[in-house]
């Protein structure tokens, strides 16, 4: 007998002014009766049906029927939770909503007869079904509702509205999916483990899903104890890659091919197993199968015909404007917990397949960068190697350091190349070359007697709000002013894209006045704007979707600088 179920109905009957079982029995039966239509009995027929059974339960000998509780929770005014496990505290107006029953009982049926409002409101203790689904690790429900899709959590992290999905106010999402870790089945827990995400969105995505509550550590200690969850997330994907970057602004003219990606989420397991205690076991089946996927990855790599790729810190491989994603290989952690030695001998190989992806890349690109080091195709022209040797040798901090020539390559070093960013159209990007450059030309100035040596389509990288580093496709000797006119027309051509002359107007003076140049230069500086736009534009490749793009930019600054150049001088 549980004295604990028998003392909490007997304070209970107490509170609610019920002198004995036998009343607590009518009463329920009156509820059943006004509110279900399976109750067939007259009273006394049911009281004396069913008695006995009741007492048992009271007296916490027998199990509460499930189909008793909204009755019981009604004539005691409190939760089941409450009767049964003394969870919770006793309600002075209790109301039975179904959501509490549903939960506890965690039957199909019960699900199904809740309201729409139901699912998306809270009861009077501000408890969610949601709240009570994990409050009573009710699998038939996460099971049930995740099949309908109504759970608060994105799949395949498509983050569309569901108006009717169920409401959870206060829980954290890491909640929800720890829960989810434990009771649904594989089937129905991988596509909220699933992440084959553009390049494109990395910037939001690192914000909102890969650094946000939704993957914390708690998630992720609960996710890498699945086995049959391991194994779903290692499925590679294989995606045409024009359908992957539909939704770029420049889109190739003929077919990209199709690419292998891997699931992010791999991703996330390796680098906390690697950083984590971790089953030696668990650890090295994912190291092992990583390795694999990033074999595969290669075999798979579409044909690069880009000047420049780059392998990002989350494994995505995209072009040197990072408008097309070419695919996606599983990436190491900086740092790593002890390990013995064979997951250390994994991890070695893992890092290997890393680095073989990079000759691969390295072998089809012109440039191509990687950790802390850029390798470019071997220039014939002297001054491109003046130029590196005048920036080292007076230390200009934005230009790679020239190391070595191997085997037709050039060989560069810069400083966390790996987890460097491309300029993503900031104001303090646009400002940061503008002064980056605006050091680069006073120091070819001296060597050149008033001109500079041009930049040539140069890739530029930031990396915590500065420039990381600038390397140019090719090197030119020439006018003084020519690499701001590029970074004007090419870097910063959303920024002086105002909706007025006069917006515009100021966004010129703005970067011409970072440049330094003074009120008595303008008109000259205007001039030489012209021809020079004119010059890069008659050198751009317009065959390209962007050298179109940018040509037409660029004539259309162009015009407006002739058009509006007393307005510009007078600005100034």
């Amino acid at each position: 007998m549980d004295n604990s179920v028998r003392q909490r109905i007997d304070s209970l009957k107490k509170i609610n002014n019920i002198e004995s079982d036998n009343d607590l029995i009518i009463k329920i039966y009156k509820y059943k009766r006004k509110y279900t239509k399976n109750i067939k009995d007259d009273l006394s027929d049911y009281v004396s049906k069913n008695k006995g059974s009741f007492s048992k339960m009271f007296n916490g000998t027998r199990e509460f029927r499930p189909e008793d509780y909204l009755a019981i929770e009604f004539a005691l005014n409190t939760s089941m939770a409450y009767i049964i496990d003394g969870k919770g505290e006793v309600p002075n107006s209790f109301k039975p909503s179904g959501i509490r029953y549903a939960a506890f009982t965690d039957t199909i049926g019960n699900y199904k007869d809740l309201s729409e409002d139901l699912l998306n409101s809270s009861d009077e203790y501000n408890k969610t079904l949601l709240d009570y689904m994990i409050q009573y690790k009710s699998k038939n429900g996460f099971e049930y509702f995740a099949k309908l899709d109504l759970l608060p959590i994105a799949k395949n992290h498509e983050n569309t509205y569901k108006p009717n999905q169920l409401a959870c106010y206060g829980i954290e999402k890491p909640t929800i999916l720890k829960t989810m870790c434990e009771l649904l089945p594989v089937d129905l827990l991988i596509p909220y483990f699933t992440c084959f995400v553009h390049s494109l969105d990395i910037n939001a995505f690192e914000h909102n899903r890969y650094q946000s509550p939704d993957f914390t550590d708690e998630v992720i200690s609960e996710a890498i104890k699945r086995e049959d969850l391991r194994k779903e997330v290692f499925k590679t994907k294989i995606i045409d890659l024009n359908e992957f970057n539909k939704y770029l602004v420049r889109i190739n003219s003929k077919p990209l091919g199709k690419g292998l990606f891997v699931n992010y989420i791999v991703t996330i397991m390796i680098k906390y197993a690697l950083t984590h205690e971790v089953d030696d076991s668990i650890r090295e089946e994912l190291l092992e199968n990583s390795i694999k996927i990033n074999k595969e990855s290669l075999n798979h790599a579409a044909v690069f015909e880009e000047d420049e790729l780059k392998i990002d810190k989350y494994g995505f491989i995209t072009d040197k404007h990072e408008d097309v994603c070419y695919g996606s290989i599983v990436i190491t952690p900086d740092s790593t917990a002890d390990l013995s030695g064979n997951s250390r001998e994994l991890l070695n190989q893992l890092n290997e397949t890393i680095r073989s992806y990079q000759k691969y890349i390295s072998s089809q690109s012109k440039i191509t960068a990687f950790d802390n080091e850029i390798i470019a195709e071997k220039k014939y022209n002297p001054d491109y190697y003046s130029f590196f040797r005048l920036m080292n040798d007076n230390k200009i901090k934005t230009i790679p350091v020239f190391k070595k020539e191997q085997e037709n390559k050039d060989y560069f070093e810069v400083t966390n190349s790996n987890k460097s960013r491309l300029i993503n159209g900031t104001d303090e990007a646009v400002f940061a070359i503008i002064g980056a450059i605006k050091e680069i030309d006073e120091l070819s100035s001296y060597s050149l007697n008033g001109k500079t040596y041009f930049l040539v389509d140069p890739s530029i990288y930031v990396f915590e709000g500065s420039i990381n580093y600038i390397i140019p496709k090719d090197i030119i000797i020439s006018n003084k002013y020519s690499n701001l006119v590029w970074v004007i027309n090419v870097n910063a051509m959303w920024y002086l894209n105002q909706y007025n002359p006069k917006g515009r107007i100021a966004g010129i003076k703005h970067l011409l006045k970072l440049y330094g140049i003074k009120k008595e230069e303008l008109d000259d500086f205007i001039n030489q704007f012209i021809k020079i736009t004119d010059n890069q534009i008659n050198n751009l490749d317009k065959t390209s979707e962007r050298g179109k793009e940018i040509a037409l930019k660029m004539n259309d600054n162009k015009s407006f600088v002739d058009i509006y150049r007393d307005d510009i001088i007078e600005a100034f």
